[in-house]
């Protein structure tokens, strides 16, 4: 439990701490706890959150972080004002603080509300849905650990997610070696029209990806999807929180939380994703979508990864696991030597110097497994892709990289949507 300790002193925000200790003074408990941030959020919110209170979670706190930053526009700050003005009607309001208070949504129900988009209560320049996130779930952290909320599992998601029913009671059949739950998602907004193969897109390449690393045997194989996670406890402490970025920390937490057990996909019903325009993020769906849709008026197609980019991945872990087993380097060397562009990648990334140090500094082969794989991690999976596709594997139009995942799966590549985005996609290019 050092790892909890060191936490609570050193690393948890301070104003997440301060709300906690008061909220522990309301003498209030409940079974769950979920994270929402929210910036720039009115009507559609509000229709999730009826929503969640449709759904018969039982005690459940909602931990709302309404955030701007000192770079955001006046109307960023009123639409947040405007929803907070919202939120204190629904039900009896208390104020912990100036800026945050505790609603009673239902008898079942309660939601605090951070208010971190006041004049005087902002983030800076660099902070954004990072912060907001490590806000939220520090708070619920605090929480479980003062026994005030029961479920080990900090869970967090989105403006735009419709949970299902059984969204928390799934958690109790999760084996105790999951650091981390990624639900399962599609995304769907039928009111884009025609944008809405975008979207289809969108979700296919973030499928793909994840196939792709399947196929090449990679343990990082899950969705950095930030609206469908869930973290142990102990493994929150132990990764330190969520990292204060200003996108892309769903990525960087589980790939901390990959090294600690295992990303686990629980077994419930589909986490329902809005995709909608937005640049409340520099990446995202928001702006993935604008991305595809400036390609395609440009007239150019639709790309993903070469899948031999994936095989590559794949011998390279063919190659890990005989060096786990027999641990010669010169082995190592030959395999990489195999192929020319693999060669250039094991250079470029100096792996086989790598594995070597590996080999001089550890005692065991269960050691020097577990040091190469937390070594080669889903950020350097991602590097190699993308040094691939530098140096002789450029992306390629979606179908063919379709097609060409399945020939080298040599089954029929399991990625959702794929029917129906090849016809939609088809019928949007006849219609330009």
């Amino acid at each position: 439990m050092k790892a909890i300790e060191k936490y609570l002193q050193h690393y948890i925000e301070g104003s997440s701490l301060a709300t906690g200790q008061e909220l522990c003074a309301q003498h209030s408990s409940w079974q769950n706890v979920l994270v929402i941030p929210l910036k720039a959020e009115g009507n559609l919110f509000l229709k999730a959150l009826e929503h969640l209170r449709q759904q018969n979670f039982g005690p459940l706190l909602l931990v709302l972080v309404i955030n701007a930053s000192e770079s955001d526009s006046l109307e960023i700050f009123k639409i947040n004002q405007s929803l907070v003005g919202r939120l204190q009607k629904m039900g009896p309001t208390k104020f912990l603080s100036k800026n945050h208070s505790l609603i009673k949504l239902s008898e079942q129900m309660h939601t605090v509300v951070l208010n971190f988009s006041t004049p005087s209560c902002h983030f800076n320049l660099k902070q954004g849905v990072g912060l907001a996130r490590k806000v939220g779930c520090d708070l619920a952290f605090f929480l479980q650990e003062m026994g005030r909320v029961r479920s080990p599992w900090i869970c967090t998601t989105d403006a735009d997610a419709l949970l299902p029913f059984d969204y928390f009671s799934c958690q109790a059949l999760v084996t105790q070696s999951a650091s981390a739950l990624c639900y399962p998602f599609e995304h769907f907004n039928s009111s884009l029209g025609k944008d809405a193969v975008a979207l289809q897109l969108y979700d296919l390449s973030l499928r793909y990806y994840v196939r792709g690393l399947s196929y090449a045997g990679s343990k990082y194989a899950y969705h950095s999807v930030g609206s469908t996670l869930a973290i142990r406890h102990l493994a929150y402490a132990q990764v330190r929180g969520f990292p204060k970025r200003l996108a892309g920390e769903d990525f960087y937490i589980l790939n901390k939380l990959a090294k600690l057990g295992e990303i686990k996909t629980p077994q419930c019903g589909v986490i329902q994703l809005l995709g909608r325009h937005s640049n409340r993020t520099p990446f995202g769906t928001g702006q993935a979508i604008q991305r595809i849709l400036e390609q395609k008026k440009l007239g150019r197609s639709f790309l993903l990864y070469d899948p031999r980019s994936f095989s590559l991945l794949r011998s390279l872990h063919f190659a890990f696991e005989d060096f786990f087993i027999n641990a010669e380097l010169n082995r190592f060397q030959e395999i990489m030597e195999s192929d020319p562009l693999l060669s250039r990648l094991n250079d470029q990334m100096e792996i086989d110097q790598k594995l070597e140090i590996f080999k001089r500094t550890t005692k065991s082969r269960m050691a020097l497994r577990k040091q190469v794989l937390a070594w080669f991690d889903a950020w350097k999976c991602l590097k190699f892709i993308h040094l691939s596709r530098e140096s002789g594997l450029p992306d390629i139009p979606w179908q063919e990289a379709l097609n060409g995942l399945e020939r080298l799966s040599k089954r029929k590549a399991a990625i959702p949507l794929e029917s129906t985005v090849k016809l939609g996609y088809l019928q949007h290019e006849r219609s330009l």
